[in-house]
């Protein structure tokens, strides 16, 4: 993995909590980091990650290896926000797992899956 393969843009969000009218929490979305080069690979995989039940249907599930220059501070309670080229809405991306590409720190790989509205 090179920097010039990192040619899509993501951004990257947290979990911010505020109060609604009522006094109640709303959790919304914050901007951790905006415009963060990374190389998105996706692959279409069809079945469930949990156990399927007896009657379940099987549905395709769209995977996301993200690549981005090493941060220390990305967890999996983020999300990813990634518009493809030449779209006009952006796909959310759910993160499974954060590791290092090679124990170099140079680059993380983030294990993601699409968000289904």
């Amino acid at each position: 993995m090179t920097i010039g393969e990192l040619r899509d843009r993501v951004t990257v969000q947290q979990r911010a909590a505020s109060l609604d009218d009522q006094g109640g929490r709303t959790a919304t979305w914050s901007t951790f980091a905006a415009n963060v080069p990374a190389s998105v690979d996706g692959t279409v995989r069809f079945g469930s990650e949990q156990q399927p039940s007896a009657g379940a249907a099987v549905r395709a599930v769209a995977r996301y290896l993200v690549t981005l220059r090493y941060r220390a501070d990305l967890s999996v309670a983020m999300r990813l926000q990634w518009t493809r080229y030449r779209a006009s809405t952006a796909t959310t991306l759910e993160i499974h797992t954060v590791r290092d590409l090679d124990g170099r720190r140079r680059f993380v790989v983030l294990d993601c899956s699409e968000v289904q509205a």
